[in-house]
C-alpha cells in the first residue's frame, strides 16, 4: 500500500510540475520585444529566422534569451529568486552592480566605475574613429540643411565619484572631456558636453537617481536648459519657453539597477515627477507616425546599432519654434514621469520628436524631416556608440581628398571586383556591367553588399553616381551571412540598399551607374565600376 501512495504522490508531483511548464508557456509572451517595468529593460524578441544574417547558432542564442525573458511568471520568479539571495542570504545576484557610499549603487559594465574613477581613457585610435565617424555625419547633415548637435553626457559614476565604494575619488576628466576636447581640436562638429551643468547641479538636488542609471527629473531639466541655451546663442531657434515645472510632485520607483541585482532587490526610492500646464499633444496615429514604425521595423534587421521601440512623437500648436527637433538618444529621453526631457524640449517646438537609436541613419531623416537633430551619447557607451557607422551616404567631395587604387581582385570570388549588385525590384536584368530596366516600372530598386578586400574589412563607405550625378545610398547594413561566407569578422556591415525612379533616369538621359568603394584605410578608393543603363523592349 505505501509503495501505491508514493507513486501516487509522484504521479501528482509530476503532474503540477508539467502543469506549471504549460501555464508558463500559455502565458509567455511569443513576440517579445516589450519593455519590462521592474527590470527597467527591453526584453529580448522572438528570433526571426527570415534575417539574412540568422545561423543556427544565433536562433539557439535567440531562443535562450526569448524563454529566459518572456516566459510566464517571469518577474514571479525574479521576485522569488531574490528573496532568497538578497534578502534572506544577503548574496549579491549581479557583479554588474556595485554598492556604493550613502545608498548609491553604479553599473560596473562598460568600464563605468573606472571612468568615473578617472582610470579608464580612450585611445588616440579611438579618438580618431569617432572624430572620422562624427565628421561624416556632421558634414551630411550640413549637405541637407539639417542643424546637427552631439550631447555627451556624463555617467551617474562620473558626476558621482565620491559615492564610488573603494576609495576616496573627486570629479576629474572622463571620457565626455576627452571626446570633446578632441572633436573640438580636430572637427567642427558642434559638441555640446553637459558634465559641467550637473557637477555643479548636485549642491543643490540629486542630479541622477541613487538606484538607477539615469538622470533626476531636475538633472534633465538642467541638461535641458543649457542645450537650448546653446541653440539659442548659435540662432537655431527664436525663443526658448518659460514653462515652469513643479519638481514638488513625487513618485516611488524601483530604480534599474534594483532590477538588475533582481526584481525587488532595494528599497523603492522616491523621486520627483514634475508637472506642469502643457499644450503639448502626444502624436501616436498620424501617417507620420505609422511611417517611422515602418522603417523603424525595418532597420531593427538591417541597421548596425540599437533599436528599441519607444519612439515619441509630440505636437505643439503654440510653441516659441515654428521647426521640428529630432532627438536621437538612448534611454535617458524615455518618457518617464521622473525624466521627462523629451517633453521639455517638446515645450519649445512645433515638433519633437524622440527617437532610442544609437546611430544616425538616412532613411529615418527622410521621414522625419527635421530643421534641428541632437544625437545624445551616454558616456559608458560612447566608445561603442559614436564609433559606429552611421547609415547616411558619404560626400562625392570624398573622393578629391583620396588616391585612386585598381580595382580589387582575388584567387576567390568577390563578385565584381568587390562589388556584388542585385535587382531588388522592376529591373529586368543585373548583371556585371549591364543594367536592363523594365518600362513598365516606376521606381528601380538595387540591393548588394561591398569589402574591402585588401584590408579585410568593410568598406569606409560607397558612393553611386549616375551620370555624374549622386544617387543617395547608405552603406553599412548588417551583412552576418557575408561574414561566415568569407569566414572573415571584418565583413560585418557591409550591405547597401537603394532606389532610382524612373523620371530621374529619363529627365537626365542616365546611361551608366558608376560604383566608388572608399576604402577603409581613409586615404584611398578603388577605381569605379560602371554598369550600363538601358530600358528593355516594351
Amino acid at each position: 500500500m505505501k509503495v501505491k501512495a508514493d507513486k501516487v504522490i509522484m504521479t501528482a508531483g509530476i503532474s503540477a510540475f508539467f502543469g506549471m511548464i504549460l501555464l508558463s508557456a500559455l502565458t509567455s509572451d511569443i513576440k517579445g520585444g516589450k519593455v519590462s517595468e521592474t527590470q527597467k529593460r527591453k526584453l529580448a524578441t522572438f528570433p526571426d529566422i527570415t534575417a539574412e544574417d540568422m545561423t543556427p547558432g544565433k536562433f539557439t542564442q535567440g531562443m535562450e534569451d526569448w524563454c529566459s525573458d518572456n516566459i510566464g511568471f517571469a518577474d514571479l520568479y525574479n521576485r522569488f529568486y531574490t528573496a532568497v539571495n538578497v534578502r534572506l542570504l544577503g548574496k549579491m545576484t549581479n557583479s554588474q552592480v556595485q554598492a556604493g557610499k550613502d545608498g548609491f549603487y553604479f553599473i560596473t559594465e562598460s568600464h563605468n566605475t573606472e571612468i568615473g574613477m578617472g582610470l579608464y581613457k580612450l585611445s588616440e585610435d579611438t579618438l580618431k574613429e569617432i572624430a572620422h565617424e562624427q565628421q561624416k555625419v556632421a558634414d551630411y547633415y550640413k549637405r541637407n540643411g539639417i542643424e546637427y548637435y552631439l550631447v555627451l553626457v556624463p555617467s551617474k559614476a562620473s558626476v558621482y565619484p565620491e559615492k564610488i565604494s573603494g576609495g576616496d575619488f573627486a570629479v576629474s576628466p572622463t571620457v565626455v572631456d576627452q571626446i570633446e576636447e578632441y572633436l573640438t581640436a580636430n572637427t567642427d562638429v558642434r559638441v555640446i558636453n553637459v558634465k559641467d551643468v550637473l557637477t555643479e547641479g548636485k549642491a543643490s538636488a540629486p542630479m541622477f537617481i541613487r538606484t538607477d542609471t539615469h538622470w533626476t527629473a531636475q538633472g534633465s531639466y538642467l541638461v535641458y536648459e543649457k542645450v537650448m541655451e546653446r541653440l539659442l546663442a548659435d540662432g537655431c531657434i527664436d525663443a526658448v519657453s518659460d514653462f515652469e515645472p513643479d519638481m514638488s510632485v513625487t513618485a516611488e520607483i524601483e530604480g534599474d539597477l534594483s532590477g538588475m541585482i533582481g526584481v525587488g532587490a532595494l528599497e523603492k526610492e522616491v523621486v520627483s515627477a514634475p508637472v506642469w500646464d502643457t499644450s503639448v499633444a502626444e502624436d501616436t496615429q498620424s501617417g507620420e507616425y505609422k511611417a517611422l514604425e515602418a522603417v523603424l521595423d525595418r532597420l531593427q534587421k538591417e541597421a548596425p546599432m540599437e533599436i528599441a521601440r519607444q519612439e515619441k512623437m509630440w505636437h505643439n500648436d503654440s510653441a516659441v519654434n515654428d521647426k521640428k527637433l529630432l532627438i536621437y538618444g538612448d534611454s535617458l529621453y524615455r518618457d518617464l514621469p521622473e525624466r521627462p526631457v523629451s517633453r521639455y524640449f517638446a515645450e519649445n517646438f512645433r515638433d519633437t520628436d524622440y527617437l532610442r537609436v544609437r546611430a544616425g541613419a538616412e532613411e529615418l531623416d527622410r521621414c522625419e524631416k527635421p530643421d534641428i537633430v541632437l544625437f545624445s551619447c551616454y558616456e559608458r557607451f560612447a566608445e561603442k556608440v559614436l564609433t559606429t557607422r552611421p547609415l547616411v551616404s558619404d560626400d562625392a567631395e570624398e573622393l578629391k581628398k583620396r588616391s585612386e587604387l585598381p580595382q580589387q581582385t582575388a584567387d576567390i570570388w568577390i563578385a565584381d571586383n568587390g562589388l556584388c549588385l542585385n535587382n531588388d525590384g522592376g529591373v529586368v536584368k543585373c548583371e556585371k556591367g549591364s543594367i536592363v530596366l523594365d518600362p513598365d516600372e516606376d521606381v528601380y530598386a538595387f540591393r548588394g553588399w561591398a569589402i574591402d578586400y585588401r584590408n579585410r574589412s568593410d568598406l569606409d563607405g560607397m558612393i553611386v553616381m549616375a551620370d555624374g550625378v549622386q544617387i543617395s545610398c547608405p552603406y553599412g547594413r548588417k551583412a552576418g551571412d557575408i561574414t561566415e561566407h568569407f569566414n572573415e569578422e571584418g565583413y560585418r556591415n557591409c550591405r547597401f540598399k537603394f532606389t532610382v525612379d524612373k523620371n530621374f533616369i529619363t529627365d537626365n538621359d542616365v546611361k551608366k551607374l558608376t560604383f566608388y568603394l572608399l576604402s577603409s584605410d581613409g586615404v584611398s578608393y578603388y577605381a569605379p565600376i560602371e554598369y550600363d543603363v538601358s530600358f528593355g523592349k516594351q
